[in-house]
C-alpha cells in the first residue's frame, strides 16, 4: 500500500514537473547557461562551446521531447499503480524508472526518480515462469576461421589502400564501393548463421531484452565515465574519428551508423575475432582493444590514439562480452543499433 502511494503522488509530481519545464524550457536553459563555465571549468574550451552551443541551439526542443517521453512513462506507472499492478509489473517498473531517472533535466526530479529505483527493486514481484534466454554453443570450424581471417584481411586493408585515395568523386566511389563489399561479405559468408539466430532472437525477444537492457545500461554509464576522463586528459572535446562524423551529412552518415556499423562491425570485431580466438578471456580483451584503436587510429599522437581509444575499448569489451555469454550475433547487433540510433539523434542536436 506504501508502494502504491508513492508511485501515485511521484508519477503526479513527475508529471506536473515535467509540464512546468516544457513551459519553462528557455528559463530552464538560461540557467544552465550561466552554469556551463562553473560545472564544466576542468574541461576544455571547445568541450565548453559544444555544450553552449547545444544549449542555445537545441536545448527547448531537447527539454520538450525528454519532458513528453516523463509524462507518457509517468502515466504508465500512475496507471499500473492504480491498477494495483505494482508486483506483476516490476520489471516494468525498474525500467521505467531507469529510463526516466536518465531523460529527466531538474535535479529534483533526478532525486524522485532515483528513489523510485530502489523503491522498484524492493518490489516483491509475483513468482512466474521464466523464460531463459536460450545458450548458444561456441562453434567454429577451419572453414569458419579462413571465412573469418578473408573477412578481418578486407577490412583491414584500409589501412593500407585509404591514404591514396583521390579526392572527388571517384574516392567516394572507392569508399561506398567498400562499405557495400564489407556488408555483402559480412552476410553472406555467414548467412546460414545470421539466419538461424535471427529467429532464434525473434522468438525469445523478452528473454534477450531482460539479458540486454541491465548490461547495457551498467556498461553506458562506464562508457560516459571513461569518456569524461578521456576528454579530460586529451584536452579535447571530441575525437578525430567523431569530428570527422559529425561534418559528414547525414544522408551519408546515418546509414552508416544504424544500418552498416551494427552489421559489419559486430561481424569483424565480435563474430570473426571469436571464430578464431577460443578463450572468453583473451578474446573479450582482443576485441575491445582492437575495436577501439579502430576508431582512434585518427588521433595525431600515440598519446591520443591510446585514451580516445578508451571509451570505444570500454564499448566493444561490453558488446565482446554480451557476445561470449549470447553466442547469439543478432544480440550484438541489437545494442549496436540502438547504441547508434541514440548517439545519430543526439548528433542531429549539435
Amino acid at each position: 500500500m506504501k508502494r502504491k502511494i508513492y508511485f501515485i503522488i511521484s508519477s503526479i509530481v513527475a508529471i506536473v514537473t515535467s509540464i512546468l519545464c516544457i513551459v519553462f524550457s528557455h528559463k530552464l536553459i538560461d540557467k544552465s547557461l550561466e552554469s556551463v563555465e562553473s560545472v564544466y571549468k576542468y574541461f576544455p574550451n571547445d568541450f565548453q562551446e559544444r555544450v553552449t552551443n547545444l544549449l542555445q541551439n537545441s536545448g527547448p526542443t531537447f527539454i520538450t521531447i525528454t519532458s513528453i517521453l516523463t509524462i507518457i512513462f509517468s502515466l504508465i506507472i500512475l496507471f499500473n499503480s492504480i491498477k494495483n499492478n505494482i508486483e506483476s509489473k516490476k520489471t516494468t517498473f525498474i525500467i521505467l524508472s531507469i529510463v526516466q531517472y536518465l531523460l529527466s533535466n531538474v535535479v529534483f526530479i533526478q532525486l524522485l526518480f532515483f528513489i523510485s529505483i530502489i523503491v522498484s527493486v524492493t518490489i516483491k514481484g509475483i513468482p512466474k515462469e521464466k523464460k531463459e534466454m536460450p545458450k548458444l554453443e561456441y562453434e567454429s570450424s577451419k572453414k569458419d576461421i579462413i571465412k573469418s581471417l578473408f573477412i578481418l584481411g578486407v577490412y583491414f586493408s584500409q589501412l593500407i589502400w585509404d591514404r591514396f585515395i583521390p579526392s572527388g568523386l571517384v574516392g567516394i566511389i572507392i569508399i561506398i564501393s567498400f562499405y557495400v563489399l564489407m556488408l555483402v561479405l559480412s552476410i553472406t559468408l555467414f548467412f546460414k548463421e545470421i539466419k538461424s539466430q535471427f529467429i532464434i532472437f525473434k522468438n525469445n525477444f523478452s528473454a534477450y531484452l531482460k539479458f540486454i537492457i541491465p548490461r547495457y545500461l551498467i556498461g553506458m554509464a562506464i562508457f560516459i565515465v571513461v569518456n569524461l576522463i578521456s576528454i579530460l586528459l586529451t584536452k579535447k572535446a571530441t575525437s578525430i574519428n567523431q569530428s570527422v562524423l559529425e561534418s559528414m551529412p547525414k544522408w551519408y552518415i546515418l546509414p552508416l551508423a544504424i544500418i552498416w556499423a551494427p552489421i559489419v562491425e559486430e561481424t569483424v570485431f565480435r563474430v570473426c575475432i571469436r571464430k578464431i580466438i577460443n578463450h572468453k578471456v583473451v578474446f573479450i580483451i582482443t576485441s575491445a582493444l582492437i575495436f577501439g584503436l579502430m576508431h582512434a587510429v585518427n588521433e595525431t599522437s600515440i598519446y591520443n590514439i591510446v585514451i580516445s581509444s578508451l571509451p570505444y575499448s570500454v564499448f566493444g569489451a561490453i558488446l565482446a562480452y554480451v557476445y561470449t555469454k549470447s553466442n547469439n550475433l543478432m544480440t550484438n547487433v541489437s545494442i549496436h543499433f540502438f547504441q547508434n540510433t541514440l548517439s545519430s539523434i543526439l548528433m542531429l542536436f549539435i
